[in-house]
């Protein structure tokens, strides 16, 4: 299902889950036929892998943005940094700002394109 994590050794960790998240979790267990553990560690396999994917998309609309002259495509993958730093963060919009800030600063080129991806990923 997610990606393939070495079961030689396992942590346990003690997370606190809300009730409805919960049921959810357990409905699926019962779907499948599984426990809520096995389903737990696949959803957190799928999330870390989806995280791994945003973030190489991210990554290499920067590199695209970076090497960019034409200004009409610059413009492009500058909204759509901005769209992906903005929609996917999941963060509080105040915490935002800077990154936005810093994105709507940066010009095809500009060497602060990294402190950009440092902040954003």
């Amino acid at each position: 299902m997610g990606i393939a994590i070495p079961t030689t050794e396992s942590t346990r960790r003690s997370v606190t889950i809300p009730a409805q998240l919960a049921a959810r979790i357990d409905t699926i267990a019962d779907h499948r036929h599984v426990t809520s553990n096995r389903v737990i560690l696949d959803l957190i396999e799928d999330g870390i892998a989806a995280y791994d994917r945003r973030r190489a998309a991210f990554l290499e609309l920067t590199e695209q943005f970076q090497k960019s002259t034409d200004p009409v495509e610059t413009e492009r993958l500058r909204e759509e940094l901005l769209r992906m730093t903005f929609v996917r963060s999941g963060r509080p919009a105040g915490r935002l700002m800077p990154e936005i800030d810093i994105l709507r600063g940066l010009k095809a080129g500009d060497s602060t394109a990294a402190h950009a991806q440092a902040h954003t990923a």
